[in-house]
This record gives structure tokens, sequence and C-alpha cells, in this order.
């Protein structure tokens, strides 16, 4: 069997070893310290590997609900900061005003039939319709009540097909002012006051306050419930919201709504199987209200960030912003990271499912898989329509019999591609394919059919291919984020250029009378590297990304010269595989660098000769 025969068949049984079924909870809590100093704190707990970007809105953009006919329609008020869910909704926020909102799981919400009437939206973007439209929690439960719409929803992005999304929401602003929105028997219902401080997934609001209630018959300083249950999380985290630290001291408050909510997160690798609200803790936010400041956490980082929002240009003539973060928020950044954000195309929000009409039962039919919808897509909907599409992509993939497979994939603007595959510590030479691929109708995936018959989907992301199952499904599993190649990015600053270099590790590099000027030369053509590492020439690939990264290949060849010094090339060498970002200085100087820590290594610009 031809070797890419057995890797897409393997991919199949690897896929289908992933489909188990999600589950979600989150654990969302208001702060209401002296002087004002209020701050929310929220976990996002979720079993899939998760993209979660931070977006900035500025003001006067033109929205509309994403529910089709009758969608509701407003230009944003406010500028805002918003953490993305998948790059397809608003799952968290702040705007310029303090109003904080938060989208948790609910294991028993219902959405409303369509009565025919009221404006619709889309439940991907309801968090943004708060954070544009409204300065406070009275203003919004006002507004509510007195402009009603009607919330639609749809199904997870990401998992099994034909899978609601129930979620409620969470509003809180800078009086301390609190409102939880739910869905309870197919009708919005909103509980206001700024007692409510605590939100997680299970059960109904109501029921929620009766178990607190009861709880506070028990001394919580000797006993308090201990599981990750949305319950219990609940409970603890009316007791020790309130019982930690209460200061006007910024940092000190928000160290303390950290507390709470590292307290009530979930252990990574954590999930019950019957307990769809029960998931690994991903990531957490702090958002203090009266600063105006927001706070990042990632799990699988080793530090907090974060964005004061007065850094941020709300004008109604500012570019839309992205930090674009990785799956799980991987990007490791630390302090205020306000300058990291770079202009991008606003992401357009996933569209509501048509509802059962009021009078009409909900139909018992399959519902069609999100990624697989045929319905007619819109310009801000479309991957096809709305991205960058046409370019190279790598990653390397998981092998069964090797320690993964370096791939390749270019597509084409006239709809060819070619692919090459290269398993590791196997075999040298690459295997090559090439064809023609096809999109489907919502413009979101395409199929490969190469030369020899063999066929692959992929989903289009920004600047990503989402390797998919052959039932067009995203793979699952703790391995998902391996199934992501990357989009190979241009940046002419730093490429076709020869950069001379002059730092390592800070340290001024001296050439001395054996050794050969270390230089650095990236060919945009073939995303190869070349240069000398000051005894010996080497070559490789890089792949420049999206936030000024870059990786160089893993396999970087280089001639076998033996030098009386080798102490420059080997911190070269080293120095290369382990840059993960880059940067170039208004002086004109190439930084590479890990993270945000000093740079690895520095060069000048040198003409070619």
């Amino acid at each position: 069997m031809h070797r890419l025969t057995l890797f897409i068949a393997a991919l199949a049984v690897t896929a289908a070893g992933f489909q188990a079924p999600p589950a979600e909870g989150c654990t969302r809590a208001v702060y209401q310290g002296p002087e004002g100093r209020v701050l929310t704190g929220r976990s996002m707990d979720w079993k899939l590997p998760m993209v979660s970007n931070l977006w900035v809105f500025p003001r006067g953009m033109e929205r509309d609900g994403a529910a089709g006919d009758r969608s509701v329609e407003w230009t944003s008020r406010f500028g805002s900061l918003a953490v993305s869910g998948y790059d397809i909704a608003t799952a968290d926020g702040m705007n310029e005003a303090g109003l904080v909102v938060n989208l948790l799981w609910e294991v028993e919400a219902t959405y409303p039939a369509d009565d025919g009437q009221t404006p619709r939206i889309s439940l991907s973007v309801l968090p943004q319709y708060m954070l544009d439209r409204y300065a406070t929690v009275a203003e919004a439960v006002a507004d509510l009540g007195e402009n009603p719409i009607l919330v639609q929803g749809g199904e997870v992005p990401v998992g099994p097909p034909g899978r609601a999304a129930t979620v409620h929401l969470s509003i809180s602003d800078a009086t301390g002012d609190s409102a939880i929105i739910e869905f309870v028997d197919s009708e919005m219902t909103i509980w206001h006051d700024r007692s409510y401080q605590i939100m997680t997934n299970e059960p109904t609001y109501e029921r929620q306050l009766a178990i607190r209630e009861y709880w506070q018959g028990v001394n919580p300083r000797e006993f308090l419930p201990g599981t990750v249950r949305a319950t219990d999380r609940f409970v603890r985290a009316s007791f020790y919201i309130n019982a930690v630290e209460q200061t006007a001291d910024a940092r000190r408050a928000a160290a303390s709504v950290f507390s709470v909510i590292r307290q009530t997160s979930v252990p990574w690798g954590i999930s019950i199987a019957d307990q769809p609200n029960l998931s690994t803790t991903r990531w957490r936010i702090v958002a203090d209200h009266k600063d105006l400041r927001y706070y990042v956490e990632s799990v699988i980082s080793p530090s907090v960030f974060w964005v004061d929002l007065a850094n941020l240009d709300f004008n109604e003539s500012a570019q839309v912003m992205k930090l674009d973060l990785g799956v799980d928020m991987q990007r490791v950044l630390a302090g205020e990271s306000s300058a990291e954000f770079v202009p991008a195309r606003p992401f357009g929000f996933q569209p509501a499912e048509d509802p059962p009409p009021a009078s009409d039962k909900p139909s018992a039919a399959p519902v069609a898989s999100a990624l697989e919808r045929s319905a007619s897509p819109t310009p801000a909907a479309s991957s096809r329509l709305s991205l960058d599409w046409a370019g190279t992509y790598s990653g390397v993939v998981p092998c069964a019999s090797c320690p993964g497979i370096e791939t390749t994939i270019t597509l084409n603007d006239d709809e060819t591609f070619q692919r090459s595959m290269r398993y590791i510590d196997e075999s040298p030479i690459p295997v090559t394919d090439s064809g023609s691929f096809v999109w489907n109708d919502a413009g979101s995936i395409v199929t490969l059919n190469s030369e020899d018959g063999q066929v692959q989907h992929y989903q289009v992301g920004e600047h990503r291919l989402f390797m998919l199952d052959q039932q067009r499904q995203r793979i699952d599993g703790d391995l998902a984020a391996q199934y992501i190649l990357h989009q190979h990015l241009n940046d002419p600053r730093i490429e076709d250029l020869r950069w001379v270099l002059t730092e390592l590790g800070g340290q001024p590099v001296l050439t001395g009378e054996d050794q050969q000027q270390a230089f650095l030369l990236l060919r945009p053509e073939e995303s190869r590297l070349h240069g000398n590492a000051a005894c010996n020439t080497f070559n490789g690939s890089y792949a420049i990304k999206s936030g000024q990264r870059i990786e160089f290949g893993e396999n970087i060849a280089m001639t076998m010269m033996a030098c009386p010094d080798m102490t420059v090339e080997d911190q070269f060498v080293d120095a290369l595989k382990m840059t993960d970002n880059y940067s170039v200085s208004e002086e004109g100087f190439l930084s590479l660098n890990r993270a945000r820590m000093a740079p690895l290594a520095r060069f000048v610009q040198q003409n070619e000769h």
C-alpha cells in the first residue's frame, strides 16, 4: 500500500478514538472590595483544546444578530476587549465603560421558539451585543425588558454533530451590580441584584440560590463541599469571594480573585463522563472594573499577562486588533501586553440555526454538523471569501510508528495543491503528492483529491488548516492541537536579506582569525534557511506565523568541518532551535527570541555580496 494511503487510513483509525462527547463547565465570581474596587473573575472549563484569542473592537461597528431574517441590528456604542471562542463567538470581555460579560455553560438551557415578530440574535453574538451597547447592568436589564430580543441557539462548533450549545450569561459593572441571564423552559429569565456574585453551570439559578441557603447553616471554616461539581463550586465560591482579603489595592485584590477562581477550577485532564458540565480548566480571566485592566492566565503558561484598556484605541476610525494566543492560550506572555496586538479582519459570528415556529414541536430529525452546513455563506462567515487562505501550511502531525510526520501543504489560487510528508526518524526523503481541491458549499472545508485517488479534508481557519477525519469532523482529544497546520507568512523586513550575527545571549560576537562571519539568510520562495555559523554552513526550513512568530525546522543540515573554537557555532545553532518569535527594532536590528525573555541572538543587516 502507498505510504500516503497508510497515513490517511491510520488517521481515520486514530481520529475514531477521540470522539467522546465534550464536557464544559466554568465558575464566575464578583469581588466587591472597598473604595469601588470591583473585579470579576471566571474560569473556562472545556474538555477539548480551545482556540481563544483577544480582540479589540472599536466604537461605531455596524453589527447584526447573525440570525437570518429579522436579525437585530445595531452600531457599537462602546469599544471593547473580547475573548473569542474558536473565533466564531464572543465568550468573555470588558468594554470601555467597565461592563464585563461572561458566557458559561448551562446544562438545562432551552431557547425560545420563533414568535415571528421579535428581533432575533444568535447566541454566539449575544455577549458582544451587551458589550457594544451598555455601560451598566441596570441599563442592560432595563433595555432587554423594553426592547426584547429572541436569542437563538446553535451547535457546539467542535465535537460530535448535532450537539446543541446550551449556555447562560452574566454581566457585572463598575458599581458591583450583577445580573444572571438564563434560559429556562424556553424563556429568558434575568436575576438582577448585586448579591448575585456567583455563577456556575447547574441547576437553574433559583435552585442554586436554594442550595447556597442550605449551606449557610454549616460553618464554612470547618466544612465546605469539595468536589468539582457545579453545585459544590457555587457554594465554595460564594464563601471565598467574601472571605478573602477585601482591599482597595488593585494588585492584592486581583490576587484575591485569582485565588478564588483557582480554588474552584478543575484540575488538568479531569472530566466526568456523565456530567457534561465538568471539564478541565483551560484559562482564567480577572477583570478590574475600576482600573479597566483585564488579566489573562492560561493554565499551561507560566505567567499572567494583562491588558490595560487605556492603552487600546477604541475610536471609530481605529482598526480591529487581534492578539493571537494559539490553542489553549499557549502563547507565553507576561506583564502589560497591549503592544502585542496586530490589525486583523474581524471574525464572523456563528449563525443561529432556524428555530421551530412557536406552534410546532421541535423536529426530532438529526441536525447537520456545524462544519457541513450548506446554507449560503455570508462574506463574514465564509473562510473562502474572507480569509487569505492561499499559501503554504505546515506542522508535525501524530504518527503511530514514528515521533511524527512533518507535513507541508500548499494551497494554490487555482484550487490545486502540493503536499509533502516526511516520517521523522524513518526516512529523510519525504512522500509527495499533488492534485486539486474543492470547497464545500459553506466555504469552510476543502477536500484534497490527490492524483492517486486519495482524499483528505481540512477546515480552513485564519492562518490554519484543521485536519478532519473521514466524517469531516475535527479530531478531538489530547492530540487535537497536533492536527493543526499553520500557514507560512511573509515578512519583507527580514526575508531576502543577509543578517550578520552580532550578539548571542546578550554578549557581543567577535570573529576570530580562524572563524568566518556568522550570518543568516531567509529565502521565502521555498521557506528555506541558509547561513554560516562561524565555521560550518547550514540550511534548513523556517515558517513565519502570525504575531511575529517563527519556527526553524527540526533538522538543520550542516557541513562537518572541524574548527579550533566551536563555541559560537554551538550557541548559534542552539539559539535557532529555541527561537519561537522575532522582532525588528526601529534601528533595523533583528532579534530572535523565546517568549518574552531577553533576545537569544541579535543581527544587523548587511548588503549581500
